[in-house]
């Protein structure tokens, strides 16, 4: 009887921590997917022209895909960053992005952090 009251706490335990981790995946998506919607919508009132908020919109687009794989390949203990451009994912049109920045994500242990800070600097 107590091993059957361990396994089932043990059991509950398990299923809580899944359920936690589900729910903070949901909720980073819905964060990310915000975040970038909000920048695509406060192009509207740029003075740049059509063709350069058009190409900065796409390059915002592009790197919230990327980033969104990335950290869902960080969150699998035998994934590597190189899966995110070996067709694991899929991916918004990522030859949109130039061939050295797909060697850098391709090469690099830390690729969320890199698409990110690529992020925030395309922001500033």
């Amino acid at each position: 009887l107590l091993l059957a009251v361990l396994i089932t706490l043990r059991i509950f335990e398990a299923h809580s921590r899944f359920a936690n981790a589900c729910t903070a995946v949901h909720r980073m998506q819905a964060e990310w997917f915000n975040a970038c919607s909000g920048i695509v919508a406060f192009c509207k009132s740029s003075a740049r022209t059509r063709e350069e908020v058009d190409v900065f919109q796409h390059t915002i687009i592009r790197l919230f895909s990327v980033l969104h794989a990335s950290a869902h390949l960080k969150a699998e203990p035998s994934s590597k960053a190189s899966g995110i451009l070996d067709g694991d994912f899929e991916l918004i049109d990522i030859e949109g992005l130039d061939s050295d920045s797909r060697d850098l994500i391709h090469s690099s242990d830390c690729s969320t952090e890199l698409v990110f800070h690529w992020i925030q600097q395309l922001l500033v």
